[in-house]
């Protein structure tokens, strides 16, 4: 009986995601976690991605700044949304426009989209929503660089729960501004 619970163990242990965070539990946090609606919050407001501890992307380049998203339509049935993405990357300096398409997708074994799905001419990236709080600000996860993002629709006036969401799940990062009042 020991070897079964300790084989039991074993492949419980062994079939884990050791890249899985804590919070992707969707039982427990799903209720924070929908990208459907997140993604849907673009269609009325600009989003800025005030904070991050990336220091580069595989679309926005190395030291990116500037970033916002709008959405300019959405499509039901596939829970998508077309979006023009603004950004400046450190090469330049100027103001790069690209229009991608964004899904809602399921992540971490997930019921429900929790995740979204970016399509640009880089490949697709997939983003996890870590905590929104339904109307004005986000934190995502980037899985493969493990990294995290705090979007909001107000620089200025960021919803303290994001905050405090961002600043405990990014503890192990340092974070830098990235959408600052210099942008505008």
């Amino acid at each position: 009986m020991k070897v079964l619970v300790l084989s039991l163990t074993l492949v419980a242990a062994l079939a884990a995601d050791p890249e899985k965070p804590f919070w992707a539990n969707e039982d427990t946090y799903g209720h924070e976690q929908d990208a459907w609606t997140s993604l849907q919050g673009d269609l009325t407001s600009n989003y800025y991605l005030v904070k991050s501890t990336a220091l580069s992307d595989p679309v926005w380049g190395n030291n990116f700044t500037c970033v916002s998203v709008r959405a300019t339509s959405k499509n039901d049935g596939e829970k998508s949304i077309q979006a023009v993405i603004k950004y400046k990357a450190q090469e330049d300096q100027a103001l790069h426009i690209t229009e991608e398409k964004i899904y809602a997708v399921s992540h971490y074994n997930y019921q429900k989209a929790n995740a979204i799905k970016y399509v640009t001419k880089a490949g697709e990236l997939t983003d996890v929503l870590a905590y929104s709080n339904g109307a004005s600000c986000d934190v995502y996860y980037v899985p493969p660089t493990q990294d995290y993002e705090l979007w909001a629709t107000n620089i200025e006036d960021i919803a303290k729960e994001c905050t405090e969401k961002f600043k405990a799940y990014s503890t192990k990062k340092e974070a830098r501004d990235v959408y600052t009042i210099d942008c505008e």
